[in-house]
């Protein structure tokens, strides 16, 4: 598999990445509620 990388971005917390983007653009679907706790379960608070 080959990738390119098109944009990377840097936030300081992951409230203020939720904040930026659109959920459905973070993998989350329309019914869901996008929540930066959710990250939790993935890195280390």
């Amino acid at each position: 598999m080959l990738v390119e990388i098109e944009n990377l971005y840097h936030y300081p917390s992951f409230e203020e990445l939720y904040k930026n983007f659109d959920k459905v653009e973070m993998g989350y679907d329309e019914e869901n509620i996008a929540d930066p706790k959710d990250m939790e379960e993935y890195y280390s608070p």
